[in-house]
């Protein structure tokens, strides 16, 4: 089955929801997820409160076609890599890829997801420590054990990197 050209309806509404998403990451880059409001967003986005909550139930759920476009590269990237490739290597590449703009309007859009980044290597450091921990001793059953794994695992996975700010917790 071919896929088939969204209508121009869909692609406006794309866009819409994509400038919202714009404008909702870097608010809540700028001060915090807590401090925003969707009344906030709507009217930096140019649009009615009401027509913010049609494309979304939520501030939180308005970022989330940064983070589709994103994955989509990231697919595409991996769907394009050699599969003799080491994967390590395919990874790094992907990485650099996707994080490095080439114009002002890629810069301005990872300037704007920043904060994105911020909160989800936050939130997802310690995930993937757990899920290595895990796989490392699936019998591991002492919650000492199991917290001392996954901190030492998240110093791993966070090596070289400096932050002077925590993420927002919200």
């Amino acid at each position: 089955m071919e896929p088939t050209t969204p209508s121009l309806t869909e692609r406006r509404k794309r866009a819409t929801q994509l400038d919202i998403a714009r404008t909702d990451a870097r608010l809540f880059a700028d001060r915090g997820a807590r401090a925003v409001t969707a009344e906030e967003i709507a009217q930096q986005s140019g649009i009615a409160v009401r027509t913010f909550y049609r494309y979304f139930s939520s501030k939180e759920d308005a970022v989330a076609p940064l983070l589709t476009v994103g994955a989509g590269h990231w697919r595409a990237l991996s769907a394009a890599s050699d599969p003799d490739e080491n994967l390590i290597d395919a990874l790094e590449r992907a990485i650099v890829e996707v994080l490095t703009p080439h114009n002002d309007a890629e810069l301005d859009s990872l300037r704007d997801t920043l904060g994105l980044l911020r909160a989800a290597a936050a939130t997802d450091a310690p995930r993937v420590a757990l899920e290595a921990c895990a796989v490392d001793d699936p019998s591991m059953s002492d919650p000492g054990m199991l917290a001392a794994c996954a901190a030492r695992a998240l110093r791993e996975l966070t090596r070289g990197v400096t932050s002077s700010r925590r993420p927002d917790s919200s």
